[in-house]
Parts: C-alpha cells; structure tokens; sequence
C-alpha cells in the first residue's frame, strides 16, 4: 500500500457527507449472465430494476453499460452495479437504492483511478446540473438552489434546500459534472439537516450585507510561501474557519489561527537506513514491530521509501524515509488509526498543543527559534485523536512545503504519529511586492462572492445565519503579487 502524498481534507469541513458506498475496485464480478443476484431477495431485486429504468429514462448513457450486478449495500441500500461489459470492470455505475422504499436516491460513476480535475467551465457545468435537478425533482427542483459557497470547480456542483429563501448548507445534494458536460453522480449529502425541525432558524434581519462581510475578509488572509523547483510565490491563504457571523462579520469558528509559537529545538534528526533501524526507532517511540512483517515500497521519483509493518493481515506502524539522506520524514503508530483508538477524549487540545510542541522540539534544527502554529489543534473523531499543524518560517512568514504535523492519543496523550518537513533553500521574493490584503480579498469576492447560508450546531438547537466563502478551508488561496484567485488543485 503507497503512502498517500497528503491527507485530503473532507470536501466541505463544516458537513457530515454520507459518501455513496462504492463497489471496490479489485472486487472480482461473477462470470456467468448479464444480470447477477449476491444475497439479495426477489423483492429488493425488483427495486432495483424498477430504479434502473427509471435512471436509465434520465441517464440515456446507461445503455452503453448493459452488464448488471445487484448487491445488498449498507443501512439497507440495494447496489447495482453496471458494467459495459463482465471483462470490462471500469468505467462502472452504481447505482443506490433504498432497500425500504425502492426509491433511487443517487448514483456514481468510477473509472478506476485517478478522475483529473473537469476542464468544463463553471457556467456551463451550473445549467447542467441545474437541468437535472429539475429532471429529478421538478421544476422547482425540490425548494433546492445553487450554493456557490460549497461549488469550488465545476467538478462537483452543489445546491442546498432553502429556509426563508436562504441556502442550509446541511441540507445539501452534490451533481457530479465531467469534462464533457455529462452527469456522472448524484450525492446526497446526509447530516443534521434530517432532523431540521427541531432546529429554530432565526430570521434574516439585521445581518450585515453582502458588501459588509465582503470587506471583513480582507482581515482573515495571511501571507505564505510556497516553493516548487528552487523558487518561492508570495501567496495569501485564509486563516479561518470559513464562516462570518452574519451580524458582526466575524469568524464564527473557536480556533486560532497562524500564531507564532516559540521552541527550544533540540536538533536530534532521526535516521533510517533499512527497516531494522526504522524499527528500533519506533520501539523508542513505544510503538512495537516484533513479529510484524516488514516491507518497503520505493518511489524514485521523490526520493522516498515507505515501510510498512503487518501482523494478522493488520497494518500496525508505517515509516517514510528519505532515500537520498536515510533522514525518517513521517512515522505512525497505524494499529491506533485503524482500531478507532479509545471513544473516550481524556485531554484538552491545549494539552495535546503542548505534547505536539514538545514533538517537534525534539527534531527541529537548533536554528528555529519560532514556529508557527497554522491552527490549534482540531480534534479527529475518527480515531480520536488531536491534529497539529507546525510550519517553519522565512523572515517572519510560513513556508507551506516546511511543515510538521503531530497527531496525539486523546485518550493517553501518546504521539501515534509525526510527519518531519526539510528546510530547502530556495529563492525567496521580498514580502513587500505583496498587494494590500484589502485588494487580494476583492480580488476573491469578485470570483466568489461570499453567501448567506444556514448552517446547523451539533450540540443546541438554534440555526445560525452566516456569510460562507467558497471552500477555502480545502485550499484557495489568493496570487499574493497578481491577485489571481487559486485553487487547491493549482
């Protein structure tokens, strides 16, 4: 298994996104008949044939997959799988249904690997969508409408169902749009929004305008560096949470952002020729490999090898070195990631902020007398753990590729993983070609503007009205010299 370059953020942070259960890739199909039953009773099969023709009067494109397996999916959805062929595994559609009612709720097409980012436009990609909204819930699609807020690229297109005429962002279906224009995936995005009624949503009086929060933003970005092939770019990145109160224009978010933290490095640089001594250094660590299997996955072309540890077909720890100076770039303490850890959070984030401190001190060069501390540490459910973010700094700014992440057991307080960063000397350009931030952040409004939207609490019942900018926790960031807006794919 290669370790992935980076951890992908959740497309929109602020939902709880129920993905479509997809068939997996290496699942081999059975060979005889164009149409399979797995486990599934008469009753089910008839829904799914009855959502099959209902897609394939909405999705003429179907025709071309006449090679159908149905199957039993999670919480009661029926699967069926569609295949050009049984020798032709990708491209495929699933399409899901639920077991109770029959309804078809959604659909995705895989290709069976990596789908590069749509080269359609964004104007062209919204009447698309829009038009199969009305196809699948009428003219007025449902009380759904665009939401630019969640829509970044033309990729994946979002509409969110109204209150007061007001976008909820919990409530939320994503229209999947490739290169040539067709409809290739239908998600609906299930959270709190299931139990709206319970929820008080106040009215949209006395928020700001638009205009208002728009020029709140300008407050919220910061400069960073970011390096490629020897040379550096000036660019502002957002540091929020995503969201300005609707009243005040304030970042709603609890977090802090971008804060200078100072350290006492001890410069003790870790070491690995091969996978013995990667081990020994996880033993130090607590992190045990006797009687795991090790093996090791090299990528020439980033001067990286991953080794991984197994015991009873479970992957317990996985190390990256760098091939070129045996220098340990990452390890992690996998056994806890996949276990889920403990379900009970012992420790504050301050307390973990202090314990990933004290991390990174250990690795950092005697040089670095500050880091800074890109957000404080956001809490993982999913394996309960704390994340911290670290990035070194070139004359008072962060420098995105110099960056050190430490997650922390908030059950023990135990580091489970670390990921080191190099500082490379690069050519850096002078902070002050920067633009004001006043202009970078026209710059983004003009391309997307910020959007009132409800969005849901976890813990009370009251709705809160907000002014959204588009996905900028995923990534965007903003030319710090042109002002030309960037995506997390540039």
């Amino acid at each position: 298994m290669k370790t992935k370059s980076y951890a992908f953020v959740a497309l929109l942070a602020s939902l709880a996104v129920a993905a479509p259960l997809q068939v997996s890739a290496n699942q081999p199909l059975p060979a005889a008949g164009k149409t399979v039953q797995v486990q599934v009773v008469p009753a089910l099969m008839e829904q799914a044939d009855k959502a099959l023709e209902q897609a394939k009067k909405m999705l003429p494109y179907l025709d071309q997959y006449p090679y159908k397996v149905v199957e039993p999916g999670e919480g009661g959805q029926v699967v069926v799988v569609l295949q050009q062929s049984k020798e032709t595994p990708f491209p495929r559609i699933s399409l899901y249904v639920d077991g109770s009612t029959g309804e078809w709720k959604g659909f995705h097409r895989m290709n069976g690997g990596t789908t590069p980012p749509s080269t359609y436009s964004l104007d062209k990609a919204i009447e698309k969508a829009t038009a199969f909204m009305k196809k699948w819930y009428g003219e007025g699609m449902g009380d759904y409408q665009y939401n630019p807020s969640l829509t970044a690229s033309a990729d994946s297109i979002v509409f969110s169902r109204g209150v007061n005429g007001i976008p909820l962002q919990n409530d939320s279906v994503m229209i999947d749009v490739d290169s040539s224009g067709e409809i290739v995936g239908k998600t609906v995005m299930a959270s709190l929004a299931l139990s709206r009624d319970k929820y008080v949503f106040p009215k949209p009086e006395g928020v700001i305008t638009k205009d208002q929060a728009e020029k709140e933003l300008a407050q919220y970005l910061r400069l960073q560096y970011e390096t490629k092939e020897g040379s550096a770019a000036l660019r502002y990145t957002f540091a929020f949470s995503g969201e300005l109160d609707a009243k005040t224009g304030k970042d709603t978010g609890e977090n802090s952002y971008h804060k200078i933290i100072q350290v006492q490095p001890k410069g003790e640089a870790p070491v690995a020729k091969n996978a013995a001594e990667a081990a020994a250094f996880l033993a130090k660590r607590g992190i045990q490999t006797e009687g795991a299997v090790a093996s090791e996955d090299i990528m020439e072309k980033f001067n990286r090898k991953t080794i991984e540890w197994t015991k009873d077909e479970e992957r317990i720890a996985t190390a990256v070195i760098d091939t070129k100076t045996n220098s340990l770039l990452s390890y992690e303490n996998t056994a806890h990631v996949i276990a889920g850890g403990s379900k009970e959070k012992k420790i504050t984030a301050e307390q973990a902020l202090q314990t990933a401190i004290k991390e990174i001190e250990t690795y950092l060069p005697a040089s670095e007398k500050e880091v800074m501390l890109l957000e404080s540490p956001r809490y993982m459910k999913h394996g309960n753990t704390y994340r911290a973010e670290f990035a070194l700094l070139h004359e008072g700014i962060p420098v995105r590729e110099w960056r050190y992440e430490v997650n922390v057991d908030a059950e023990t307080g135990k580091v489970i993983k670390t990921s080191l960063s190099v500082r490379k000397q690069v050519n850096f350009p002078k902070a002050d070609q920067a633009i004001d931030p006043a202009e970078a952040a026209a710059h983004y409004v003009k391309e997307f503007p910020l959007t009132l939207v409800y969005t849901l609490g976890e813990t009370d019942q009251q709705a809160r009205l907000v002014y959204k900018a588009a996905d900028v926790v995923r990534g965007q960031r903003v030319d710090a010299v042109t002002g030309k807006v960037l995506s997390w794919k540039e």
